[in-house]
């Protein structure tokens, strides 16, 4: 048998010396965004890889969009009033899509200062929900008589009707990574539509499929959504065009499950819950595999918290959502511990560890592998 240097032993034992350190904590803070005063409900949309979350707080009546770091806290962008914004994507360079209630229009912009599209001939209104680094947003453009249709908004502010399943049937896309390539839903059927905008036909791959909903692609073109089956239980899906699409169940005894986002690394959030509890739902990460965990098996369990729907997360590993907090429901961020020295302490030592004892995963599992 071949033996172990002495080198290669204290960096095992120091990554094992880590991994001790690291499990005697939570696995992630949780930082209490909360809502705008006077307003009791919130929910974040999305986080950038710099950590910035733009979000809405409201009430049954009016919206207010906010933006959330460390640094600054809770803070609104200044869109109160008539407009009413509602924002959805955020972008690295804090620059934020979404649409105008009171311009029935879709938005790109900052705090403070936003551009609507304006009318797009035939139809009533346009949303806007995902901004990619380059500028570019997609959503949909809605009729008088309420038929959506997938858009491609684009930077110069000219837009793209998408090619769809059936062109009487709604259509929304709602993310957009940085090379063009879109995901939504045809016909609550997932789609996905490459940077020349043509359609893949998702749920045509998918097993007894009923429904489904494409929710989020990365940057690497992983695809994440959800695959309803004739009974309304449903399973989440992953897509790329090299390994093609894998399923993922929800978390222990719940049989329904939405993704909502996806990272570079693999790594899907979302919600779950069971099917007879409609109203009983719980944030859960899904890191590859075919199981999902509850995100409150993440945090410590003398918090206060919990933690019903986790709405994205990004590349460094931060997840935002909404919950609960002593009772109260408020808004919530995720940041990721141990600090990132001991992590790579971890990742090193266990991956020395992985190559001596088991064979080479699969490209999906080593992405998946945080």
């Amino acid at each position: 048998m071949k033996r172990l240097t002495f080198s290669k032993l204290a960096l095992i034992s120091a990554a094992f010396a880590a991994c001790q350190v690291a499990s005697a904590a939570p696995l992630h803070e949780v930082i209490q965004m909360g809502n705008r005063p006077g307003f009791e409900n919130g929910l974040p949309m999305a986080i950038n890889n710099k950590n910035f979350v733009v979000g809405n707080s409201y009430t049954n009546t009016i919206n207010s969009p906010w933006l959330f770091s460390e640094a600054t806290g809770l803070q609104g962008l200044g869109f109160d009033g008539f407009h009413e914004f509602y924002m959805r994507d955020i972008n690295s360079s804090q620059r934020m899509s979404g649409f105008s209630k009171g311009w029935q229009s879709a938005v790109r912009g900052q705090a403070g200062s936003m551009s609507e599209w304006g009318d797009l001939n035939g139809y009533a209104k346009t949303e806007a929900w995902g901004l990619n680094d380059a500028g570019a947003m997609v959503g949909w453009a809605t009729t008088a008589n309420a038929l959506e249709r997938a858009t491609r908004f684009n930077v110069n502010f000219t837009h793209t009707l998408l090619p769809v399943l059936d062109i009487s049937k709604n259509s929304r896309a709602r993310r957009v990574n940085y090379a063009g390539f879109a995901v939504g839903s045809s016909d609550d059927k997932a789609v996905l539509w490459t940077a020349n905008n043509t359609l893949v036909n998702l749920h045509a791959m998918l097993p007894g499929a009923v429904k489904s909903f494409a929710t989020d692609i990365n940057e690497a073109g992983w695809v994440t959504g959800y695959v309803q089956n004739g009974s309304g239980a449903s399973k989440g899906f992953r897509f790329n065009f090299e390994t093609g699409i894998s399923l993922f169940d929800p978390i222990e005894e719940d049989e329904y499950v939405v993704p909502r986002a996806i990272n570079l690394h693999g790594n899907t959030v979302g919600m779950t819950r069971r099917t007879e509890f409609a109203g009983q739902v719980e944030a859960f990460i899904n890191m590859g595999g075919v199981n999902s965990i509850s995100l409150n098996s993440l945090i410590d369990a003398n918090s206060g918290w919990f933690l019903s729907e986790a709405m994205d997360i990004n590349d460094n590993g931060y997840i935002v959502g909404r919950g609960t907090f002593q009772g109260i429901d408020t808004t919530y961020m995720l940041k990721p511990v141990p600090e990132p020295a001991s992590i790579m302490a971890i990742g090193v030592g266990l991956g020395y560890l992985s190559r001596r004892t088991r064979p080479r995963q699969s490209r999906l599992d080593a992405r998946s592998a945080k």
